[in-house]
Formats: structure tokens, C-alpha cells, sequence
């Protein structure tokens, strides 16, 4: 993926597995990877999608108008890592617009992706629209990582 911008014939990869199997490190690699062999040339952009939803929420106002950072933004860079994608808690329908902008611009801009998450790709497209899984599919081949927690080991 980061040597050749696919994987399997696809743009993306959904990493899937128990916490603490290297998951977010081997996402991380792969994104250091894409910047070294492009030279910093193309952007690449490491977003964990709790946090910074909650970022991008807080930086509206009360007219919601948006003041700071949106999530079209990370639909600029190259290659995105898309971390804990699961640990959004509820659903809302503030959520459900947010995936669907950053998952149907990552669509149409074919950009480069990892997705990390503790739940089964299955599991990850059920929080999901349909059209929106069937993008997110359509992009990404899910890698089940081994069940081993290396935190918990060291």
C-alpha cells in the first residue's frame, strides 16, 4: 500500500482486529512510508475520527457556521489513516453527515486510505448508510491482524 498506492487492487484498507495488534503502528508505517517515497510531495494526513470529529464540533458556532477545521479538509491529502473509526459512541445525525462527507470524498477525490478498527469490516459497514459501505467497500480490502495484544505483552 505504501510502496505502490493499492492494495489487492484497491485504494485502501480496512485493519480490523483486538486493541493492541499493531493495528494504528502498521497504519502509521505505511503513512511514513507514502511520505518518504513521495518526498513530502503529496499530503498525507493521520486522523483519529473521534478526536477530531469532536474538534471539528467544537469549532462551530452557534449559527453553525464553520470556523475551523472541516472534515472536506482531510479529503485533500493523498493518503489518510482513518484511526478508531469505531469510537464515535452514538451515532447522531451530525455523525452520519460527517461520514458521509469524508467517506464519499475520499470516494470521488480516489484518495488513498487506512481505516483502523476493533470490529469486523462487517460489523465497521452495519454503523454504516448503505451507499456508504458500499463505497467504503469498494475502495478498501479489510486485513483481519492477528489476535495478539502487544501492549499487554510488554
Amino acid at each position: 500500500m505504501a510502496e505502490e498506492g493499492r492494495y489487492d487492487g484497491r485504494m485502501g484498507l480496512i485493519l480490523t482486529g483486538a486493541p493492541g495488534n499493531g493495528k494504528t503502528s502498521l497504519a502509521i508505517a505505511s503513512l511514513r512510508r507514502f511520505v518518504e517515497r513521495t518526498e513530502g510531495e503529496d499530503p498525507a494526513s493521520f486522523w483519529n475520527v473521534n478526536h477530531s470529529l469532536q474538534t471539528i464540533r467544537q469549532s462551530f458556532d452557534e449559527d453553525r457556521r464553520q470556523e475551523g477545521s472541516s472534515i472536506l479538509d482531510v479529503c485533500r491529502a493523498s493518503f489518510i489513516v482513518l484511526d478508531d473509526f469505531d469510537k464515535v459512541g452514538r451515532v447522531t445525525a451530525w455523525v452520519e453527515e460527517q461520514f458521509y462527507a469524508l467517506i464519499n470524498g475520499l470516494y470521488v477525490e480516489e484518495r488513498r486510505v487506512i481505516v483502523t478498527t476493533n470490529l469486523s469490516a462487517r460489523r465497521l459497514l452495519e454503523m454504516l448508510d448503505d451507499s456508504l459501505a458500499s463505497r467504503l467497500m469498494e475502495m478498501c480490502t479489510e486485513v483481519a491482524m492477528a489476535p495478539h495484544d502487544y501492549r499487554a505483552a510488554s
